[in-house]
């Protein structure tokens, strides 16, 4: 603020012989200080006051400049004031008026005194302050500031607004405080830049419809000119817009007049409104963050946590891109120790990985990859990448890629029958087994797990191989297992081929219900090979029954000579602990050689 400088030629009014006695009309009164006229000092008229003070009207001080013939660069005008001819101070109850003649600035209140002693500069009441802040290839809006009080002290050269303090600048910028204080630190240009606000400090700046509100005990904004101008907020400094806010133990804006930066730094705080859930806010917190046009980086360990709690996220570094337009979440990346937690209900799903980043517009919106593990009660999973979805019904769904290894803690029978690998009748008590799955790609969801490409299940006693694979769980239990296309099991028993193989279980112990097996069904066993083209087992039932051309191989009974027999049939029950069968309706039997490995 200019002004603010020139504060200091009121000495040049005190310091001025003043008319002495009493005068009527015009005067004037030229100051030349080594051979240079720098100022002219006028009034209407001068009157000895009973108390010793002068009492001057219509005083105007017109300060000059150094060109040739000088004219005038700066106007004080007063009404009336008195001048304390023993003190030199000067003192008014009426108004002040500062003005530069070509210029931008302009200061008025009224009531003021100047004590030369200590060369400062008070006006009481009704502070106004107009100035043109000019800003490079932008429009040059004027500034204006009002007060309670004004002071300016001459030996450190600083001005201060005190009371109720109210700055503006157009529509797009708005201070408020309780002081501010102009410091005499200079620019390039020697404009005075450095300005610093205390009490209850309140900023708005921004255009309508994305203004950012800033609140702190004190503000300080310094600009030299040269470089971006830099806002600092100390005193538990805070930010807001119309969809988020944040804050920490100190804020740093650099560019109020551009794109501006925001850094926080300690214990730095940061709500967004969660993407596709208007009603739900992320709430971040991290040692700092920055904060530029549509990007946010936490450069450190962050975490990110609804209201609620049922969803959080942790990382090592976070960068998240905001939409330009509603300043929700439209992309993130986190990186580094990735932790990510979703509660929902009693169940909460839990996923590790080196780096997420946020995909829009696909069903599984969120990519975690690097050593990906998810994990879902009794269900643990883990593949090169894992999707899951951001928002809706899905949001505990896991898509997984990629080498995918799942092991399943169930309550499952000793050896689950399957069609002719396992002696009829045999229902061993349930007891906790592991499965442990591999596969190209798999879907887990809170009951239901799916699986394809390359499918291998491990369990105890046996290994079934197909290309895709679909398990329906509850709690810890195994409801239903279908497989399909090239579907093999294998055990010690024997192994089972078909091209579809669908088992269904009840109960908290998973006690089997029915094993089918579809499409060019074979089972081996050490007491023969089964084929057709269905094959069901039930519960309760010796027998497996065998439909579709059916045809049964066994070796003849003390056979020595490895004599077997064929037979054929519509349907066959076969009863793989005797070794006989029951053909349904007409059958055909034949004599084989002994069979050649």
């Amino acid at each position: 603020m200019r002004a603010v400088l020139l504060l200091a030629l009121l000495p040049v009014l005190a310091g001025a012989q003043a008319p002495s006695g009493t005068v009527s009309g015009g005067w004037e009164m030229p100051l030349v200080d080594e051979g240079r006229l720098h100022t002219i000092l006028s009034g209407e008229g001068a009157q000895m006051q009973e108390d010793g003070r002068q009492r001057i009207t219509r005083v105007v001080v017109r300060i000059l400049d150094e060109s040739v013939p000088p004219g005038p660069r700066l106007v004080i005008e007063s009404p009336e004031c008195f001048l304390d001819m023993e003190s030199r101070n000067i003192s008014s109850a009426g108004s002040i008026t500062f003005r530069e003649v070509i210029g931008n600035y302009s200061l008025e209140g009224r009531g003021f005194l100047w004590d030369h002693s200590r060369s400062t500069l008070h006006i009481s009441n009704d502070v106004r302050t107009v100035f043109v802040r000019a800003r490079p290839g932008k429009e040059s809006l004027p500034v204006r500031v009002r007060s309670d009080l004004f002071r300016y002290h001459g030996p450190s050269g600083t001005g201060t607004y005190q009371g109720r303090v109210h700055a503006r600048q157009g529509e797009a910028f708005a201070l408020d405080c309780t002081e501010l204080s102009v410091l005499p630190e200079e620019g390039d240009d020697g404009m005075k830049r450095t300005l610093e606000a205390t009490g209850g400090v309140r900023i708005r700046f921004g255009p309508q419809g994305r203004e950012v509100t800033l609140e702190a005990e004190s503000a300080r904004y310094h600009d030299r000119g040269g470089t971006p101008a830099l806002l600092t907020l100390r005193g538990a400094p805070r930010w807001e817009t119309k969809d988020h806010s944040g804050g920490g133990e100190a804020i740093d804006i650099a560019g109020l007049d551009d794109t501006p930066e925001v850094a926080v730094r300690g214990n730095a705080r940061m709500t967004l409104p969660m993407p596709g859930r208007e009603d739900e806010v992320l709430h971040l917190h991290s040692e700092s963050y920055t904060l530029k046009a549509s990007r946010v980086l936490f450069p450190g360990r962050v975490e990110a946590r609804t209201r609620e709690g049922d969803r959080t996220l942790a990382s090592r570094r976070l960068e998240v891109v905001l939409d330009e337009t509603r300043r929700g979440i439209t992309r993130f990346l986190a990186e580094g120790g990735v932790e990510i937690e979703r509660r929902r209900g009693d169940e909460t799903l839990r996923i590790t990985g080196d780096r997420v980043r946020m995909v829009p517009g696909e069903r599984h919106d969120i990519l975690v990859e690097g050593e990906s593990r998810a994990s879902l009660g009794e269900r643990t999973l883990q593949a090169d990448r894992i999707g899951i979805a951001l928002v809706g019904e899905e949001d505990h769904s896991v898509l997984a890629e990629g080498r995918v290894r799942v092991r399943l803690s169930l309550v499952i029978p000793r050896g689950v029958p399957l069609p002719g690998l396992t002696p009829a009748g045999e229902a061993p008590e349930g007891r906790i087994s592991e499965l442990r799955i591999t596969s190209e790609a798999a879907l887990m969801e809170p009951e239901r797990i799916s699986f394809a490409g390359d499918v291998r299940l491990a369990g105890d006693g046996g290994t079934l191989h197909c290309r895709t694979l679909d398990l329906a769980t509850a709690s810890r239990a195994l409801e239903s297992m279908e497989a399909r296309d090239s579907v093999r099991v294998i055990r010690p028993e024997g192994e089972l081929r078909c091209r579809r193989l669908l088992a269904r279980f009840s109960g908290t112990e998973s006690r089997p219900e029915s094993i089918e097996a579809r499409g060019d069904v074979a089972i081996r066993s050490g007491k023969g090979t089964l084929r057709g083209e269905r094959a069901l087992w039930r519960s309760g039932v010796e027998n497996i029954e065998l439909s579709g051309g059916a045809e049964l191989v066994m070796q003849l009974p003390r056979s020595g000579d490895g004599g077997r027999v064929r037979t054929t049939a519509g349907s066959l029950l076969w009863n793989p602990s005797t070794g006989t069968f029951r053909a349904l309706g007409g059958y055909r039997s034949q004599s084989l050689g002994p069979h050649v490995r």
